[in-house]
Order: C-alpha cells, then structure tokens, then sequence
C-alpha cells in the first residue's frame, strides 16, 4: 500500500507515518496544496490544507476538525488529534478486503521463496539463490508454514533457544534486508500484539 500524508506540520504527518510503516506501506509525505497524488491507495490530508482529492481508486482521509476541510466530499473523517488504536484500526480496515480477508496479491507481483536444500539453508528468491544461517532458515520456514497467518514473538524465541529477549526481532531484521533488498517489497510484517508473519508463498524443490 502507497500512503500519501499531506499537512504542514511536521508532527502530524511524523505521527501517521510511523504507524504506515509498522503495517509495511510505502509512504510519501507532502508539505504542499498541489502535491501531485495520482497512484496513492490512500491518501492521509490535514484538514487545514486546501486539497481536493477526485482520483476515485484512492481512498481519503480528512483529519481534523469537522468545521475545516468543508470541501472534501466522499472521504473518511478522523478528529486530530486521534488515539493510536483508532489509526491502526483505520489501516487494517484499508488493508482488508470487503469480506474481511486480507487483500492477496496478484500472482504478477508476488514471488515465491523456493527452499532448495533447507538443511544448508539454500533457498531461491527472486531469482537469487540466498544463504542462510541455521537460526535464519528455522524462522523462515516457521513463518512461510504458517499459511500468512501472524507467529507470535515468543514462539519464534523458543524455536531459536531463548525463553525471552529480542533474538527473534534480531533475526527477523536479517532476514528482511536478505530478502526485501531484491525487490525493494516489505514481505515480513509486524502486527501489533500477534507477531510476525510473511505474505508470500513457498515452495520445496
């Protein structure tokens, strides 16, 4: 998801986009009326700015209060300033589908990660063969297993040998600049109070 966050105040749109980026968006920020926002999934606007947004494959957010903003039509309205749970409540909801299954990616633009010699730690991703330690390799293949579905940190602690600490997070980091260098796309996710979890498929050889 592309996140567009437009205000003039450096701690609204520092306070929207720290929270984007723990959900794996990519996100721009703008200071100005007449950013260009065509190509954003959505976009995130200080109701003091004077923008009008007509793409109709992009979701609006006005926040700020109801007596400013009184030209944006059609949007969804958040108070600033908005409580932490109400921000990721409204990321999620964006995230997912009308069903309320998490939206996949189309098949053109998800890779597989394909475990060649898991015991050696030889998997291939992008069309690059990867290298990974043994502790690298246990955790991901736990999180490729898990269907797409969140593991919690301190599962993924015990199948490393620590009972607690942050050795999961350690190599969680690893692996994503591993894997998410190749194609400059997030596939391993935080999600708040469940975990980690990967959002593309694997395959044995």
């Amino acid at each position: 998801m592309h996140v567009a966050i437009i205000s003039q105040r450096k701690e609204f749109s520092r306070f929207f986009e720290l929270e984007a980026f723990n959900f794996g968006s990519r996100v721009t920020v703008f200071n100005e009326s007449n950013a260009d926002l065509s190509g954003f999934d959505l976009c995130i606007i200080d109701a003091r700015m004077d923008i009008a947004i007509t793409d109709p494959h992009t979701t609006t957010v006005v926040v700020g209060d109801d007596n400013v903003g009184e030209n944006f039509e059609e949007v969804i309205r958040m108070p600033y300033p908005t409580s932490l749970g109400e921000l990721q409540h409204l990321y999620m909801s964006i995230m997912l589908g009308k069903d309320g299954n998490e939206i996949v990616l189309d098949a053109d633009e998800e890779e597989k990660i394909y475990f060649y010699r898991v015991q050696n730690g030889l998997i291939s991703y992008c069309g690059e063969e990867i290298r990974l330690s043994e502790y690298e390799a246990k955790l991901l293949e736990r999180l490729c297993r898990s269907a797409k579905t969140p593991v919690r940190r301190e599962e993924l602690n015990a199948l490393l040998g620590a009972e607690s600490g942050n050795i999961a997070d350690v190599y969680i980091c690893k692996l994503r600049k591993k894997l998410e260098t190749l194609n400059s796309r997030k596939i391993i996710f935080t999600v708040r109070g469940q975990g980690y979890k990967i959002v593309t498929d694997m395959e044995w050889k």
